[in-house]
């Protein structure tokens, strides 16, 4: 029981660093970037393994590991700058 438990909390929290990832994706790089879509698989025809991103015609395309990466940066960032404040 604490297996599933545990497998439904990382996998909402998979999905919502993801979603927040393709949000600040789009956002940071002022639309001229897009995001992976969750169902996609896109990456699997288009770019090596492992990679964070990669180019399809004209636009950068950002995977679902990149999208979490950026998310997990910027969710460190707010952190830093909310121990910074407080101390």
């Amino acid at each position: 029981m604490a297996e599933l438990l545990f497998s439904i909390v990382v996998g909402a929290a998979d999905f919502v660093l993801l979603k927040f990832g393709g949000l600040m994706v789009r956002i940071l790089s002022f639309g001229r970037w897009r995001a992976e879509p969750l169902r996609s698989k896109e990456y699997q025809h288009n770019s090596r393994a492992g990679e964070l991103s990669y180019v399809e015609g004209s636009t950068r395309v950002v995977t679902h590991t990149g999208q979490l990466v950026v998310a997990l940066l910027v969710w460190a960032a707010v952190g830093v700058t909310l121990y910074a404040s407080l101390t």
